[in-house]
């Protein structure tokens, strides 16, 4: 009870950490801002640098993203024009929101590291863009397939309990009618398992396609 007291405390005046994280939050950017404040079109980038920044936390939900991958952003920034620069990191959000629906924030924090240090230009980062959507999309079409493979059982089964259940001889069927019975809810639960899959892919790749526009 007085550990508990204590942390309670210590939250409302610390804020979970809150207060630190906003330190070290702010060492960081303002090394990278330090970093291009003095090249051409240094604040237009500081801008646009930032907001992106901004948004990679809120989809990470970790404050790491500044110290390990804006580095490279910053680098790769260099051989781009404004409007090159807003199509890659439009890219590059949108792979990180697709990734992380599968994979925690620090694996994503490095793997988008890797990734912006292999992939420099925005051809680059696009052709991984569109390899990931597909590969999303063929998981989506596999789910569905499937899921219509189920549906399509389904049918026929209840075809098969109509037949039985509308039969005069109904009574002595009734242990096949409990079977398939048994059967068809097996399939609609696998079915409506499938299909949650297909549309959970289904609805990454419109999010992914929603932050780029393609």
């Amino acid at each position: 009870m007085g550990n508990a007291l204590v942390n309670e405390k210590n939250n409302a005046r610390y804020g979970n950490g809150s207060i630190e994280k906003g330190i070290l939050r702010s060492v960081v950017r303002e090394s990278w801002k330090g970093k291009i404040a003095d090249t051409k079109n240094g604040n237009r980038l500081i801008s646009v640098l930032d907001d992106h920044a901004s948004r990679m936390e809120h989809i990470l939900d970790t404050f790491d993203y500044g110290a390990l991958c804006m580095p490279n952003i910053i680098s790769n920034s260099k051989h781009m024009t404004i409007s090159e620069l807003a199509s890659y990191l439009a890219a590059v959000e949108a792979i990180a929101t697709g990734y992380s629906y599968k994979f925690n924030s620090e694996f994503v924090n490095i793997f988008i590291a890797g990734l912006t240090l292999k992939s420099r230009d925005p051809y680059s980062i696009t052709r991984h863009f569109n390899n990931y959507v597909s590969e999303l999309e063929a998981k989506h079409n596999h789910y569905m397939a499937k899921a219509e493979k189920e549906n399509k059982t389904v049918n026929e089964l209840a075809s098969k309990l109509k037949s039985s259940e509308s039969s005069i001889f109904r009574f002595l069927r009734s242990r096949e009618i409990r079977v398939l019975r048994k059967r068809i809810d097996k399939r609609l639960t696998r079915a409506t398992r499938f299909s949650g899959r297909a549309e959970r892919f289904s609805g990454i790749v419109s999010k992914m396609r929603g932050i780029t526009g393609r």
